[in-house]
């Protein structure tokens, strides 16, 4: 499993998420 804090992010690309989130297509983070 990836880390991903449980904190809704927004986003444009992976790299604007925190440890290993995704960016996902809704926009945040996940």
């Amino acid at each position: 499993a990836r880390i991903c804090p449980r904190i809704l992010m927004k986003c444009k690309k992976d790299s604007d998420c925190l440890a290993e989130c995704i960016c996902e297509e809704h926009g945040f983070c996940g």
